[in-house]
């Protein structure tokens, strides 16, 4: 079976097609199942990324990178990931290769095709939710017209992670002996899903984690309450002053 997806744009579907050569299976998937990108665990599954070389590359020596990035869906990035300059290649501030979104999967010391073969190279990946509360723009609950709370951001991933099968120099090595000059890179899945919540507290949430809204400011009341009691005896006592003299300068007349 064979799931083509580039879920990373929301117009596109996948192109499903059976390969099994007696054409066993399943022959078609619905319309809601085009849009979405689903890991399915079951006994047996195995899948594998391979790099075959022609023959006429023989004797020629040559190494390999493997990255992931994040970014895919920004056309536009990296001069339309052209990387026309050395400034969006490897710069430190606007580079990709620097990029805090990208991940460098594995990279393999220098071989020679057609008489060496590096060993195979175990890809990782794993899904991941991410549940921002109330960090939406959509209004979920509202008193009076005024909004209380928002609704959640959920963000689900796909992480690669680095490979682990290399030396104390950061590469895969060559094999001790060569069946064939083909790449060979596993892609383990962990099926479970590991979920992050993240909620964000404002003044209000603060005052109420202490001891609740009237807890919090009962105890600034007491301590100004008196003062403010104060100041409109003062206040009162001029207005009742200039009254009076007022009314005394009015009789003198």
């Amino acid at each position: 079976m064979l799931f083509r997806i580039p879920y990373t744009e929301t117009d596109y579907e996948s192109i499903f097609e059976n390969t099994s050569k007696e054409g066993n299976g399943l022959q078609f998937i619905s319309e809601e199942d085009k849009k979405l990108l689903h890991f399915k665990n079951y006994a047996g599954y195995f899948t594998s990324i391979i790099n075959m070389f022609d023959d006429e590359l023989n004797g020629l020596e040559t190494y390999q990178y493997v990255f992931h990035t994040q970014e895919a869906n920004e056309t536009k990035k990296y001069n339309g990931w052209n990387f026309t300059t050395p400034k969006v290649w490897d710069s430190y501030e606007e580079g990709w290769w620097y990029s805090a979104k990208t991940t460098e999967l594995f990279k393999t010391e220098t071989w020679k095709i057609g008489e060496q073969q590096i060993k195979p190279i175990v890809l990782r990946v794993k899904p991941e939710m991410l549940t921002k509360v109330g960090k939406g723009s959509e209004v979920a609950t509202s008193v009076l017209g005024v909004p209380i709370t928002y609704n959640d951001i959920v963000e689900r991933k796909i992480i690669w992670t680095k490979s682990t099968e290399y030396d104390e120099n950061g590469e895969a090595n060559i094999r001790d002996k060569r069946s064939s000059s083909t790449l060979t890179m596993p892609v383990d899945f962990d099926f479970t899903q590991r979920e992050y919540t993240l909620k964000f507290y404002d003044f209000g949430d603060i005052l109420a984690k202490i001891g609740g809204l009237r807890a919090s400011i009962m105890p600034f009341f007491l301590f100004f309450a008196p003062l403010l009691v104060l100041y409109f005896l003062i206040e009162l006592a001029k207005i009742t002053k200039a009254n009076t003299e007022k009314q005394a300068t009015d009789e003198c007349r």
